[in-house]
């Protein structure tokens, strides 16, 4: 059964898509450096700052200072689980650049990620907000016909290339992907263990964007062009601070992000979806569930995120058994029925290994199963080839084997809620992790 839906899904999904008007992404594009993990790079590390003997059961809110990336790592690799936290000095993030480099530059951020991952798709447009666009950093955009940045030309507001619409050259930002293999070994004293399954840390220094100051240019020029957008994909709130030198705290900076997605919503018309991120922080978070989700329609995120928001809402037993794995996947949906009655929102994406979950006001079930279903195949075929151009690359996707794992998978009514669980593809081997909850959660959310 489930791989007849996975091909209508995929012929369906794909007929949809060409009929978005366009779609946006902000506020958050930015360079990964991305760095493979081995023992003998650990083993380098750890004689730059010396030995640890033993591990917290979580990591820093933050990383303040080269042990705390170390140990940030480390608890990834343990738990097998995706984790991201800022860097706060320049020292560090120099440290990090000597010590650590990197084997690869690629284009980073969620809302950069989320448009190239999109711009191979059948969408008419996709406008992805970069600031500061230099020349680096437009280098790294794919060439497309549907992908543009906002600009000014002559005084007058047009989409253009992001090659063609750089106006300043330099690195002000870059995230480390430190991605891991399944099966790496740790040995540390007394502490042994290695990584369940393959996956990544993201350590991130990023000065100008950790503010998210939406360009004055952007915000009104928006409103001025007269291309059509119906779908809006907000990111970048994970890489802001608590407090600033300046003596400003986050929700300084939050509460004008929030106030323009508002205008948005009431003056374009957009479908807003909010891909949470790891936060590391709970001030950042409480921030985020107070003044962002009041004005989305969806939001989507992956186990961990899930336990934090659940622990953040005062579920902390329910939590707990999350992160140690102590669930069946009836408590998942129990907690995404918890949120939705806690919150306005419309719709919730919960994607993890082996199924996703939609949980929904609309009760648009077969809409949403098709949607999860296509994002799987794109998860899988991303996995797989390394990337996607065509539709043919795309049947490769659905040739990876389905793993059904619960027996709860299907289409279920609870309360008000329509509930959709499907069995996702799972490529043994991929070829990259990085990026692949952002082309779950965004284009879940565009065929919604």
């Amino acid at each position: 059964m489930w791989e007849d839906l996975y091909k209508q899904a995929l012929e369906e999904g794909w007929e949809k898509l060409q009929n978005i008007p366009g779609v946006i992404t902000g506020f958050h594009s930015t360079i990964d450096g991305l760095k493979k993990v081995d023992a003998s790079l650990i083993e380098q590390l750890l004689k730059k700052i010396g030995t640890i003997t033993e591990l917290p059961e979580e990591p820093t809110s933050a990383i303040r200072k080269p042990e705390d990336l170390i140990i940030d790592l480390l608890i990834s690799i343990r738990e097998g689980l995706a984790y991201q936290r800022m860097i706060e000095n320049e020292e560090t993030f120099k440290w990090t650049l000597e010590n650590v480099g990197y084997d690869q530059l690629r284009l980073g951020g969620t809302s950069a990620n989320m448009a190239n991952l999109l711009s191979p798709l059948p969408l008419k447009k996709i406008l992805v907000y970069a600031n500061p666009l230099t020349r680096e950093l437009a280098e790294l955009f794919p060439e497309r016909d549907n992908l543009f940045i906002l600009t000014r030309e002559d005084g007058r507001p047009v989409l253009r290339s992001p090659r063609k619409a750089w106006k300043e050259e330099g690195i002000f930002a870059i995230h480390w992907i430190l991605e891991y293999g399944e099966g790496l070994k740790v040995d540390l004293n007394d502490l042994s263990f290695q990584s369940p399954r393959a996956n990544r840390f993201i350590a991130a220094w990023n000065p100008v964007n950790c503010r998210l100051r939406v360009s004055e240019e952007f915000k009104s020029d928006i409103f001025l062009i007269p291309d059509r957008f119906s779908h809006f994909l907000v990111s970048g709130f994970h890489i802001l601070l608590e407090r600033y030198p300046e003596g400003k705290t986050c929700e300084d900076f939050v509460i004008p992000v929030a106030s323009f997605v508002g205008e948005m919503k009431e003056k374009l018309g957009v479908k807003v979806h909010y891909e949470f991120a790891s936060i590391g922080s709970q001030m950042i978070r409480n921030s985020v569930v107070k003044n962002i989700f009041p004005v989305i329609d969806s939001l989507g995120l992956n186990e961990i995120e899930f336990a934090t928001l659940l622990n953040d809402l005062g579920e902390q037993e329910l939590a707990k058994e999350l992160r140690e794995g102590r669930f069946p996947i009836v408590k998942l949906v129990d907690g995404l029925i918890k949120i939705m009655k806690r919150t306005t929102l419309r719709r919730i994406q919960l994607h993890t290994l082996g199924h996703y979950i939609s949980i929904t006001r609309d009760k648009n079930e077969t809409e949403e199963r098709s949607a999860l279903l296509f994002s799987a195949i794109l998860a899988a075929t991303r996995s797989l080839l390394g990337k996607y151009e065509t539709f043919d690359d795309l049947k490769r996707g659905i040739e990876v084997p389905t793993i059904t794992l619960t027996g709860y998978e299907g289409i279920k009514n609870i309360d008000e809620f329509g509930v959709v669980i499907v069995p996702t593809k799972v490529v043994q081997s991929p070829k990259l992790t990085v990026g692949l909850g952002d082309i779950i959660s965004s284009s879940g959310f565009l065929l919604s």
